[in-house]
């Protein structure tokens, strides 16, 4: 009977840990070797583990500003999980198809057209940022300044 016990409390702790051991890490992408994508919205998926944005992107740099022609074309932005992103300011509707942004981020290690948000601005000015990479450690999305 005891062992009966501890086997059903190690699955419980087993169940109850599932969630965590989920996640996984942002090993691949590489931050050190951004790419600044200019583009338009093709769609924005409000969705856990994480948020994605898909941009047609027309215009594609490296962290040096140069050009990169041979890498236009439609890239994936990983956002963060839709409660952090409420936290900062975000909703379902914060994108749309059709809005033109440019956005930073680390690209995937293995080439792919993927990267992870480091920051961006809408057509309009607005400047948005990923969870990491906002100039202020709490609040909403927007920077101080505006």
């Amino acid at each position: 009977m005891m062992r009966f016990r501890l086997a059903l409390a190690a699955l419980g702790c087993m169940v109850a840990c599932a969630g965590a051991m989920a996640h996984h890490s942002i090993a691949m992408f590489d931050d050190n070797k951004p790419a600044v994508l200019t583009g338009t919205v093709q769609a924005y998926y409000w969705r856990n583990p994480h948020a994605m944005l898909v941009i047609d992107a027309d215009a594609v740099k490296n962290g040096k500003g140069e050009a990169e022609p041979g890498q236009v074309g439609v890239w994936s932005v990983e956002l963060h999980s839709t409660s952090i992103m409420m936290r900062r300011g975000f909703t379902k509707d914060y994108f749309k198809p059709g809005d033109k942004v440019t956005v930073t981020g680390g690209r995937m290690r293995d080439g792919s057209k993927m990267i992870r948000l480091f920051n961006g601005k809408k057509a309009d000015g607005t400047a948005f940022y990923g969870d990491d990479f906002r100039p202020e450690s709490t609040g909403n999305n927007q920077s101080p300044s505006n």
